[in-house]
């Protein structure tokens, strides 16, 4: 794991969030496409999932269902969701949903779907 030497703590990445327009929860069908920047979920699979860091790389537009949870496909594949990825950042975590070839659908934010205001 890589650590901020002046606390012995990981660096604090830019934090993931969802548009401003993005309010309550849609089906996937009706998901606000956006531009992605996955440099955070990057930087942080490097440290601890390196195998899913390449894959993030290339998600770089997301479909935003509520405003803790960006899919990355169009629609989620049949099977659905294999398995969840977490990811610790510095005060947050992300849960990195993939499909059973190991490539990223989503990303729940859990700091935001964990809160008292939730999504």
């Amino acid at each position: 794991m890589a650590t901020d030497h002046a606390n012995g703590r990981r660096p604090p990445y830019p934090r993931i969030e969802a548009p401003s327009s993005v309010h309550g929860h849609v089906a996937d069908t009706e998901a606000k496409w956006a531009e992605f920047d996955p440099s955070t979920l990057v930087a942080l699979a490097h440290e601890q999932a390196p195998e899913l860091a390449p894959l993030l790389a290339a998600c770089t537009r997301a479909g935003w269902t509520c405003r803790a949870y960006a899919q990355f496909v169009p629609h989620i594949p049949e099977g659905g969701v294999s398995e969840s990825v977490i990811l610790e950042g510095r005060e947050e975590e992300y849960a990195v949903d993939v499909d059973k070839a190991g490539r990223p659908i989503g990303v729940e934010l859990l700091h935001i779907a964990m809160s008292p205001v939730g999504h």
